[in-house]
C-alpha cells in the first residue's frame, strides 16, 4: 500500500514520500502524512472539509485527466468518420508528454530537414516548448520568416538567453549594451576635454542610447533565429560525435543538451554582468574616470 504514496507530497512538508518513510493515513479523508509532520500539526489539515473532502495524489488526478482525455477521444471517434484522429492511452506524465509530442511531429509533418537535422530531434531540443518554437522553425526554414518576435528573451535580457543555453549570444548581446553604458559615462566625463557643448553632448547621449535600445529590439525580432541556427548546430554535433548509440540515446542526449536551467541561467548571467563590470571598472581606474 505504501508505494501507493511514493513520490506524492506531504501536505504539511511539502516533502515528497520516499519507500523508506514512515507514512500514517488520515481515515477520514485518506490525505498521507509523514508520521512526524501528523504528530506536530496534531491533526489532519483538511479536518474542516471531512465528510466531503476526498485526497487525490498528483499521480491519480493525472490517471483521471488521461482518462477522461481517452474516454473524450473514443467518444470523438465513434461520432466521427476522420480517420485521422489519435487516441492515445497513458498511465505517466513522461507517457503524455511523449503523446504530446507525437501529436506535435504529426501536425507538422511538413517540416523539411534542415541539414540532416528532424523535426522530431527539434523537439526534443526545445522540451516543454516545443510546441511554440516547431513552428516558428519551420517558417523560418521553410518561407525563410526569421523575423518573429520572442518577448520573453526582450522582457528577461540576458536572463532568457542564459536559460536556453544561448550563452555566446547572450554574452556578446550584453557586452554591446554594457560597452554603450560605459561610453555614455566616458561621454559624460570627457564633454570638457572633447570641448562638447551641452547641445552635442545631448545628441551623444542619445545615440549611445539608441544603440542600446536597437540592441534590444535585435534580441525581440531575432531571438528565434538565433536559437534556431543554436538548436541545428547543436543536434548536428551530438549526431556527429555519437553516430555510434541507439537512435533514442542520442534522441535522450538532444533533450539534456537543449534542456533550460534557471540554475545555470542565473549562474552565468551574474558571472558575466560581473566579469563585464569589473573590466570596465578597471578601465575607468586606468584612465581616471569617476562614476
Amino acid at each position: 500500500m505504501k508505494e501507493f504514496y511514493v513520490d506524492e507530497k506531504c501536505p504539511i512538508c511539502s516533502e515528497p514520500f520516499r519507500e523508506q518513510d514512515d507514512i500514517v493515513i488520515c481515515p477520514e479523508c485518506g490525505a498521507p502524512y509523514h508520521r512526524d509532520c501528523y504528530k506536530e500539526q496534531g491533526s489532519c489539515i483538511h479536518t474542516e472539509k471531512h465528510g466531503e473532502y476526498e485526497w487525490k495524489g498528483d499521480k491519480q488526478i493525472l490517471k483521471e485527466r488521461c482518462e477522461n482525455l481517452h474516454s473524450a477521444r473514443m467518444k470523438a471517434i465513434s461520432e466521427s468518420d476522420d480517420e485521422e484522429i489519435d487516441v492515445y492511452r497513458v498511465t505517466s506524465l513522461e507517457e503524455f508528454r511523449e503523446a504530446m509530442d507525437k501529436r506535435l511531429l504529426k501536425q507538422q509533418k511538413d517540416f523539411p530537414e534542415v541539414e540532416e537535422v528532424t523535426a522530431e530531434e527539434l523537439i526534443k531540443f526545445c522540451g516543454k516548448n516545443a510546441a511554440y518554437y516547431l513552428p516558428v522553425f519551420r517558417d523560418i526554414a521553410k518561407y525563410g520568416k526569421i523575423l518573429k518576435l520572442n518577448f520573453a528573451a526582450f522582457v528577461f535580457f540576458p536572463l532568457h538567453c542564459f536559460f536556453r543555453r544561448m550563452n555566446l549570444f547572450g554574452a556578446i548581446t550584453l557586452f554591446v549594451i554594457m560597452s554603450m553604458m560605459e561610453a555614455r559615462i566616458l561621454l559624460a566625463d570627457s564633454n570638457d576635454i572633447l570641448g562638447l557643448t551641452p547641445e552635442m553632448a545631448s545628441i551623444c547621449t542619445v545615440l549611445v542610447m539608441s544603440v542600446i535600445l536597437a540592441a534590444l529590439v535585435f534580441v525581440l525580432m531575432f531571438f528565434n533565429y538565433f536559437y534556431f541556427r543554436f538548436a541545428i548546430k547543436k543536434i548536428k554535433n551530438i549526431k556527429s560525435e555519437y553516430a555510434s548509440l541507439s537512435r533514442q540515446e542520442i534522441l535522450r542526449r538532444i533533450a539534456e543538451a537543449g534542456r533550460p536551467s534557471i540554475f545555470s541561467g542565473l549562474a552565468f548571467g551574474i558571472c558575466a554582468e560581473l566579469v563585464l563590470s569589473l573590466a570596465f571598472q578597471i578601465l575607468n581606474n586606468y584612465i581616471g574616470v569617476a562614476i
